[in-house]
């Protein structure tokens, strides 16, 4: 949905807007999907500068590190359940 508000944005020569929605948008995009980042991607490429690129690109490494932090701590969780349960069963 963000991606077609960031494209009617675009579209209305709202460039910084669009780059906002993108922004908010990446809060919630899956780093292991190449179709938000591409666009994101391409819109750098054509309305910004190597500054504006370059924060997508943090922005991408954040979100891809947060989301492994994320992942990582859920494992741990889980298997401390199991541990948990397996010796409550015995």
């Amino acid at each position: 949905m963000c991606m077609k508000f960031a494209e009617l944005e675009r579209s209305l020569g709202e460039i910084d807007r669009s780059r906002a929605i993108y922004v908010h948008a990446s809060n919630y995009a899956d780093p292991n999907n190449p179709d938000f980042w591409k666009k994101w991607n391409d819109f750098e490429i054509q309305h910004g500068n190597e500054d504006t690129f370059r924060e997508m690109l943090r922005i991408k490494r954040t979100v891809a590190a947060s989301r492994s932090q994320v992942c990582h701590t859920y494992q741990l969780n889980l298997q401390f359940d199991m541990n948990i349960n397996s010796c409550i069963t015995n």
